[in-house]
């Protein structure tokens, strides 16, 4: 029996526009791509150690410019800049949030993010809306490591067995499983609506 819900962030309550990002600020589809891919593939540690809280904007940025040399180091300055922006919100989410704590489900959020989270969540209206968060830069720990679950079952005061976990990344959802969650694999607003609907967690939407 589900009793509450555990969101992921990037990729459920906002789409993740980075690669159009450095496409607008080097005029280069095809280098964006390259550079969206190499720093966001399994063997890049930037993400993990920037999100973990590890190193600071300034360090990711310096580390970038040396491990990207082919790319302006300007590109690189207005990427670390702008990119909290570039991840537009999907509305959709804040009305289902609303309306599974009008059905008694708690609604928490377990994302991986850097310190730029505080200025990112005055861009996305559904962080306001959910009982509580866990966001990696606070703890040292990232998704998918079953730790930083086990971190949020504590928080919260949740039982993992009685709590669905929503993500749109596979090995984000297999280190739930491992700690003990429900999961969902998000695609769209639409689909996890439908899928409320089959499971009776929710009867009705307006």
């Amino acid at each position: 029996m589900i009793k509450q819900i555990l969101f992921d962030c990037g990729g459920v309550f906002v789409d993740i526009q980075f690669r159009q990002l450095m496409e607008k600020i080097t005029g280069d589809a095809e280098k964006a791509a390259a550079f969206y891919d190499r720093l966001f593939c399994p063997e890049s540690p930037w993400p993990t150690l920037y999100d973990s809280g590890k190193i600071d904007t300034e360090e990711c940025c310096r580390k970038l410019k040396l491990s990207y040399p082919e790319l302006d180091p300007a590109h690189i300055d207005a990427y670390m800049k702008e990119w909290p922006k570039w991840l537009p919100t999907f509305p959709e989410m804040e009305t289902i949030i609303d309306e599974l704590h009008d059905a008694g489900y708690k609604c928490y959020l377990l994302s991986n993010f850097s310190h730029r989270f505080e200025e990112f969540r005055t861009y996305c209206p559904a962080i306001a809306h959910l009982d509580g968060e866990v966001i990696s830069y606070t703890t040292g720990l990232v998704k998918p490591g079953v730790e930083i679950f086990n971190l949020a079952a504590k928080k919260f005061g949740i039982d993992p067995a009685e709590t669905l976990f929503v993500d749109d990344t596979l090995p984000n959802i297999e280190g739930a499983r491992k700690a003990g969650y429900q999961t969902y694999h998000y695609s769209t607003p639409a689909a996890f609506r439908e899928m409320l609907l089959n499971n009776h967690i929710l009867t009705n939407f307006s």
